[in-house]
């Protein structure tokens, strides 16, 4: 098959890099590269900031320490805002996720929204949430 400078491309070879991720494999819950595993640790609020396990359906904020790095996630709507379980229509649609609809998503912030978010969970203020999306913007 000929481009458009009559050059044939089909027999064309293409230096893809190796598979970087040929030696991962995961083994309950955590991760080997290459023979070292990671430590992994996750920490869980749901309203009222209670710790809450992984595995809980009603989790809205996470910790998670993978190595020496840590990740702070926010559970999101569809719509891109933070998730308000404090709201009056939220729980429903929350429930309502897997008919169909775009699902709730955690994205990671920064660990200064995600500290306004925790505030928002504990106290029910809706200034803490407010503040946090302002910091994600």
């Amino acid at each position: 098959m000929p481009d458009m400078s009559g050059r044939d491309i089909s027999k064309a070879v293409y230096n893809m890099p190796k598979n970087i991720y040929k030696d991962q494999r995961e083994l309950g819950g955590e991760q080997i590269f290459g023979g070292e595993q990671d430590e992994r640790e996750t920490i869980c609020y749901t309203i009222n900031g209670t710790e809450v396990e992984e595995k809980d359906t009603k989790v809205y904020a996470k910790i998670v320490r993978v190595n020496n790095s840590v990740g702070h996630y926010v559970l999101f709507t569809p719509h891109g805002k933070m998730f308000n379980p404090h709201g009056l229509y939220d729980d429903a649609q929350f429930v309502r996720q897997g008919q169909g609809k775009k699902p709730f998503l955690f994205r990671k912030v920064n660990e200064k929204a995600f500290n306004m978010y925790y505030e928002f969970l504990r106290t029910r203020n809706p200034s803490w949430l407010q503040n946090a999306e302002r910091e994600c913007a």
